[in-house]
């Protein structure tokens, strides 16, 4: 090792202990310690390789990296082109923008619309280091001249800018600076986190959100970074629109496929569940009168929806503990307050479990995220499309208490199970109810969906919510792989089954062992000309309630 290197990995473990000592003290002077040595003439001597690898290794920690990863950020330092990723849900897409952005002196900008994703990002960032502010309306007079007494350095502290996309006048305060960025060549990267958006909600929904391709005339030479997860060709083709990709600036696109298939997917039927619960109750009651004859009203029990999908989760999450000797997991559903009555219902069952939505204080939700990455509980109730903003590698389910709109949301949420590569469970409850209330949505025309009375749904794009739906109503309803569903929707190649990967496939393989073996004993009953009676397997559907029951890993 060189002297310049030996001193570079010296100054890196001092300015991370630095930054770690500073958490607790709960000052800036780690943070412009490790700032300082970033922007360092002996950091910046280094190759471009060699930067990138201290980088990878020494301050992000990582161990490795999957070659796309690797292939954008090395597209990303050459910074002559535009990038589009679409990663699959188990990919670290920020390493994309977050690397690169400390290759160079300057600032990185990041639109995001999710401020608790925000929040997630730039705690990450500040424990190794990296200066980075956001930018919100809320912003004081004080942050904003202090952010711009910064910026008008020609080494800025800050690396990173999460830019909170929301109406107000002091955007053009924020415009100007990046102007001004720009023509001193210390502005490195546009990034857009969560693009899916700029489809989803539709062309009316933060404009200043979906107007973002104005800064191509503010600062035209700033190359763009856009993550998105896997999209249908018909959301990809109106991002790239609506961010001006194609125009004087050429531009990468770099994607993976959306199959997981460490992700065992299933779907159950509630109205299954009931009937199987009448029977359950039907039993006792004929065993405590044995000897007389049943209550009359005994075959109208109606158990309550809610409570029957309650009682199978819990039997569920069970089940996984026993398969996995504990495991996280996460609970998605209808609302707030049923995500208050699950955990304590969880809780008064054994399962230490907590609650996550909007209404909570911010300092309870920090509580809560904490205790759940540290294994302090071991399941979080979140509400359907809520975001909890931090990425947990462990967790071995995600239960859907009832079906999302869209499936990409679906998919997107799902994709918190089995970030480490190992096998995990994702569940989903329908009912008939709800079936035939998407169909009826489903079967408007798209001009008439903009009438949705919903305040939360008008606000979202009606032609994507009417295709999404579709979808979704294919995915619970359809005789097909959900694998294959998934990528059929965002227009990948197909195949014909994941073999043992969801409900549907093992039920078919099972119909077709059973069918094989009966077609195999007729055959040799008329080899025979046996005249005996025996019975035969039954070919009837497999109970989908059972099929994805975890089964103990083996330590192959």
């Amino acid at each position: 090792m060189s002297v310049d290197e030996a001193w570079f990995e010296k100054q890196l473990i001092k300015a991370t202990v630095i930054m770690n000592r500073s958490s607790v003290r709960k000052d800036n002077k780690g943070l412009k310690n490790a700032d300082m040595f970033y922007c360092s003439p002996n950091f910046l001597s280094l190759t471009m390789a060699g930067r990138t690898n201290y980088l990878f290794f020494n301050v992000f920690g990582l161990k490795e990296c999957r070659k796309i990863q690797s292939d954008v950020i090395e597209a990303a330092t050459i910074r002559n082109t535009d990038i589009y990723l679409s990663f699959s849900s188990d990919m670290d897409k920020s390493l994309c923008y977050k690397l690169p952005a400390l290759l160079w002196k300057g600032i990185t900008v990041v639109f995001s619309p999710s401020m608790k994703w925000i929040d997630g990002q730039v705690e990450s960032l500040r424990r190794i280091g990296v200066s980075c502010y956001v930018w919100t309306p809320e912003l004081t007079i004080r942050d904003v001249e202090r952010m711009i007494k910064d910026m008008s350095t020609m080494d800025p502290n800050y690396r990173i800018i999460y830019w909170m996309a929301k109406v107000s006048e002091r955007n053009f305060f924020f415009e100007r600076m990046l102007q001004d960025l720009s023509e001193r060549d210390l502005l490195n990267y546009f990034v857009v986190e969560e693009a899916y958006r700029i489809t989803e909600w539709g062309h009316n929904f933060e404009a200043k959100y979906l107007s973002l391709s104005r800064f191509r005339e503010i600062c035209p030479n700033v190359p763009w970074i856009v993550l998105n997860g896997p999209a249908n060709p018909i959301a990809e083709e109106d991002i790239l629109k609506q961010l001006e990709f194609g125009g004087d600036r050429p531009y990468e696109i770099f994607k993976t496929s959306c199959s997981r298939f460490n992700l065992f997917y299933s779907v159950v039927s509630v109205e299954y569940l009931i009937e199987m619960e009448k029977d359950r109750i039907k039993k006792l009651l004929q065993r405590h009168h044995s000897k007389h004859a049943l209550p009359p009203g005994t075959g109208d029990i109606n158990p309550d929806i809610y409570s029957v999908i309650k009682m199978n989760s819990l039997m569920y999450i069970k089940k996984l503990y026993q398969a996995f000797n504990g495991c996280s997991g996460i609970v998605y559903c209808n609302s707030g307050r049923d995500c208050e009555d699950m955990s304590k219902y969880l809780q008064e069952n054994g399962i230490p479990s907590l609650h996550y939505h909007s209404s909570l204080y911010d300092d309870y939700k920090k509580m809560v995220k904490q205790r759940w990455i540290r294994n302090d509980i071991n399941v979080i109730c979140v509400p359907v499309g809520y975001d909890i903003g931090v990425k947990k590698n462990d967790v071995r389910f995600v239960i859907h208490m009832s079906c999302p709109n869209d499936l990409t949301t679906y998919y997107e949420e799902t994709g918190n199970a089995g970030r480490d590569g190992d096998k995990s469970f994702c569940r989903l409850y329908k009912s008939e109810s709800l079936m035939r209330r998407l169909k009826i949505f489903s079967s408007m025309k798209k001009s008439s969906c903009k009438d949705i009375s919903s305040c939360e749904e008008s606000k979202r794009n009606p032609e994507y919510l009417v295709e999404a739906v579709k979808w979704m109503l294919q995915y619970c309803e359809g005789q097909r792989c959900r694998h294959v569903i998934f990528r059929d929707y965002f227009g990948e190649d197909s195949f014909d089954s994941c073999e043992s990967n969801c409900d549907f496939c093992i039920q078919r393989n099972q119909f077709s062992r059973v069918t094989q073996l009966s077609s195999n004993e007729s055959t040799q009953d008329t080899l025979e000309e046996s005249n005996s009676n025996r019975k035969r397997p039954a070919t009837e559907s497999i109970n989908m309630s059972e099929d994805d029951s975890p089964k103990k890993p083996r330590n192959d």
